[in-house]
């Protein structure tokens, strides 16, 4: 939906019947401030909270449907995460996140590492299964063996992002 310029993503069932008249009166400058509001709140519910993963914020989402279901992230000490969605149930969404140096995420950002491999041969041999409950509880993790991986939850092989080559400012920091 085009409102003012501004793209809105409309969450089912987060908005009250008739918002969107009253939003729609709204100048651009509140359009744009409620947008990164709504997107803040979007990514503070799939980020996990109060785990050993750190405080997370991402960098890139690379596929989305109704939310992030596949993206970048890293925590406040520079850690860099792929994080996948791979099922939710009516109380929780459960996540992959496999850890990821500066140069491994160079190589999966410009297609050389397909994503199913990006899971499976992690280079710490190891992902974390992350499941966020939809109430406002801490997050589970659960660090699984690369190996161990059931394949359901993993990309297709073949799979790859393509990404245009430029300089992100986790890379430099």
């Amino acid at each position: 939906m085009e409102v003012a310029g501004a793209l809105i993503i409309k969450k089912p069932g987060f908005f009250k019947p008739g918002f969107w008249g009253v939003f729609r009166r709204t100048d651009i400058l509140s359009v744009r401030c409620l947008i990164i509001l709504f997107l803040a709140l979007i990514f503070m519910s799939l980020l996990p909270q109060l785990t050993n993963l750190g405080k997370l914020e991402i960098i890139e989402v690379y596929v989305y449907y109704d939310q992030p279901c596949l993206f970048s992230c890293r925590n406040l000490t520079g850690h860099i995460f792929l994080a996948v969605w791979i099922d939710e149930t009516e109380v929780e969404d459960v996540w992959l996140y496999v850890p990821i140096s500066k140069h491994r995420f160079q190589s999966i950002r410009s297609g050389e590492i397909d994503l199913r491999d990006a899971f499976l041969k992690s280079e710490d041999s190891f992902v974390y299964k992350v499941i966020i409950p939809q109430e406002n509880l801490p997050s589970l993790v659960e660090t699984i063996q690369s190996d161990r991986l059931n394949e359901d939850w993993l990309p297709v092989a073949g799979e790859y992002l393509e990404c245009e080559p430029q300089e992100l400012n986790v890379l430099t920091k």
